[in-house]
């Protein structure tokens, strides 16, 4: 057995960990329950004009990624003002050339979806690129000390306002203009900006850390250059990978049933973005503090264990349970979404291996097999998507996405193996664990589903 973990380090993850999952838990508590009401004072067509919206800025956010955030994080000088300065300048440069493309983009858009709101929606969303761009470089500063408490709150502080924010323009559009209302969806778009202020303003205010002024340092700005290359093409595979099958999905199906499917998406990422939340705040620090020990091997494995352990039965749950769920909290024009969460619940295990992997292959640097995991998911993507839909339509569009995820899983199991990270035997072993019980539950849920309402596509039987 290698050294024992560092004590200071270990007691800020366990620290860092704590406060993330607890303001992950409140944030999906407040997320849930204002998609709940807004799926009840809103139409399925609000949820796919967003969803399109909310690709096309996340796919220009990807596009121009130069990782500050991430360096900060990781490089020797995070804590140089100089740097801290460097990167905020470029970071706000980004954003507003986030948006200037935004509003480049947004007639082509709206004329190739068939949707011309959309040439509106987009540069006004988009504007929160900008208030994004000049938010305080403190919080990768603390996520670099992992003291987590204060960012915790400031995510849950800007997620409430734009909450509130939407549900009281919708409840006064709705007021206004009635039921099923085209200007409803300014609503989503507006609490959008609520939030963003909400997170600038506090990002300045109420952490501790360097005033952020205009500065370009060229030997800080050589070394995020240098970093950044690579993050480049990472974050623009990964977005190109993460986000085409809503690309397609958007054109292929009907508007209604892309938003249906956004609700679905929205389920299916509760385990996967809780392992993101705790990959990017408490284990990426926490290995890059750790990732050139001997016994990096032996911090690698403890790590995992517990999140896969947790992340296997929240997916199990979920495939068992979706189509029940949606029954539930939905009203019946959302019911579909059941069967779709089954399919994406699957693609969700496989992103959170890969997660595990990526963060450990980031911390040592090595970049380059990220951008490799999110290359094959995207090849997988443009081979398995349309063979699918050929073969058994949407449900088989769907089981092509769940193949090209395994893929990018099994590239990043290749690079840990290569750098003497062993994971593989445990994660083909939980793997078979929650493909057993899913493979009764759903078939269960799915006898009951179709005795409900006859025709209806309830498992991943289709």
């Amino acid at each position: 057995m290698g050294a024992p973990l560092d004590t200071s380090t270990s007691k800020k993850a366990i620290r860092g960990s704590i406060w993330t999952m607890a303001g992950y838990a409140a944030g999906q508590v407040l997320r849930l329950g204002g998609n709940l009401v807004l799926t009840r004072l809103l139409f399925p067509a609000v949820f796919g004009q967003m969803a399109l919206v909310s690709i096309f800025i996340q796919g220009l956010a990807m596009f121009s990624d130069v990782g500050t955030g991430p360096a900060i994080v990781q490089n020797a000088q995070g804590d140089d003002p100089r740097f801290l300065n460097t990167a905020w300048t470029i970071q706000v440069g980004r954003g507003v050339a986030l948006w200037l493309a935004a509003c480049a983009i947004a007639v082509p858009v709206a004329a190739f979806y068939e949707q011309p709101l959309l040439a509106w929606l987009l540069p006004v969303a988009a504007f929160g690129t900008v208030l994004a761009g000049f938010e305080s470089t403190s919080v990768h500063h603390l996520q670099r000390h992992l003291k987590l408490g204060r960012l915790t709150l400031l995510d849950l502080a800007g997620q409430a306002a734009g909450t509130v924010g939407t549900v009281a323009f919708a409840f006064l559009d709705r007021w206004q203009h009635g039921a099923n209302s085209p200007g409803a969806v300014w609503a989503v778009v507006g609490g959008g900006l609520v939030s963003g202020v909400t997170r600038l303003v506090l990002s300045h205010t109420a952490l501790p850390g360097v005033r952020n002024r205009f500065l370009l340092d060229r030997p800080s700005l050589r070394l995020l250059m240098s970093f950044g290359r690579w993050i480049f093409l990472s974050t623009l595979l990964t977005f190109l990978a993460g986000q085409s099958d809503r690309l397609v999905f958007g054109k292929l199906i009907p508007i209604e049933m892309f938003g249906v499917y956004g609700i679905a998406v929205m389920l299916a990422a509760l385990p996967t973005e809780a392992v993101l939340k705790l990959g990017g705040s408490v284990v990426f620090p926490a290995y890059a503090r750790l990732a050139r020990r001997p016994d990096f091997a032996q911090v690698f494995d403890r790590v995992r264990l517990p999140l896969l352990l947790g992340s296997g039965v929240l997916v199990s749950g979920l495939m068992a349970a979706g189509p029940a769920l949606i029954r539930v909290l939905y009203d019946p024009r959302y019911v579909e979404a059941g069967w779709i969460l089954q399919y994406l619940s699957a693609m969700a295990w496989f992103k959170i291996l890969e997660c595990t992997n990526g963060q450990a292959l980031l911390a040592r640097g090595h970049v380059r097999w990220v951008a490799a995991g999110s290359a094959t998911k995207l090849v997988g993507l443009v081979a398995l998507i349309p063979l699918g839909f050929h073969l058994g339509g949407f449900p088989g569009a769907l089981a092509g996405l769940v193949l090209a995820e395994a893929l990018k899983y099994l590239t990043s199991a290749v690079g840990v193996a290569l750098g003497g990270l062993r994971g593989y035997r445990r994660d083909a072993a939980f793997t078979a664990a929650v493909a057993l019980v899913a493979w009764g539950a759903v078939g269960a849920g799915g006898a009951v589903a179709e005795a409900l309402r006859p025709g209806l596509p309830a498992s991943l039987g289709g």
